[in-house]
């Protein structure tokens, strides 16, 4: 995931492996390692913002601007619309926050409990998939519960594109098998599929709508 968001124009990518949930102290250190007219901030976790709000404050970087990602899709889907080589500020904030703004974030995985809601429920041990945080979609079959949560996009049979980030120590074969489904269910759908070394989830899609 760092090598992404480096190659995406990134200068400094907070790396929190370990916690999981970058701290103040760690958007300090970041912050004190950028010389620019315009820093730009992608908290990427919606845990975290609030940490880089206070380090804004607490070091007094009277440049810094926050963009409130919530999801590594929406700060990649932000960087994409950045124009890199162009001299507004203000334009490329805006076009930034316009990527942001229009992106979906589903994200798969385990059910560590049973849960209900929305009239969407899971058991404890079964996939699922939530869509901008909220359950979607419930299966024993993980592929079906992608193929499925989509379904909650609105507009989905018409999206063209989107980003699949693949997580820690999810074999080759089933980025294939739902590359395969994905291409039988939407056949406008052209997916990118990134290595994105998440923990948590195994698989993360952003949709831009």
């Amino acid at each position: 995931m760092e090598k992404i968001f480096r190659d995406l124009g990134c200068d400094v990518v907070i790396n929190c492996a370990e916690t999981l949930n970058a701290s103040t102290e760690d958007f300090i250190r970041a912050l004190g390692k950028v010389s620019a007219d315009k820093i730009v901030i992608l908290p990427n976790n919606k845990n975290v913002i609030m940490a880089a709000e206070q380090a804004v404050r607490l070091s007094e970087t009277k440049n810094a601007e926050i963009l409130p990602t919530k999801s590594p899709a929406e700060g990649y889907f932000a960087l994409a619309m950045d124009i890199q080589d162009s001299t507004d500020t203000e334009l490329r904030v805006k076009q930034m926050h316009s990527g942001m703004k229009s992106t979906v974030t589903l994200t798969e995985s385990t059910a560590t409990k049973d849960y209900e809601s929305g009239g969407v429920s899971c058991k404890a041990g079964e996939e699922i998939v939530l869509c901008n945080g909220k359950l979607v979609s419930a299966s024993t079959d993980w592929c079906d519960c992608i193929v499925n949560g989509l379904k909650a996009v609105p507009g989905m049979d018409d999206v063209e594109s989107c980003v699949i980030f693949r997580g820690d120590g999810v074999p080759d074969e089933h980025e294939a098998l739902l590359a395969e489904r994905l291409a039988e269910a939407y056949p406008l759908l052209e997916a990118t599929f990134v290595y994105g070394g998440q923990r948590v989830y195994r698989f993360m899609i952003g949709i831009s709508e």
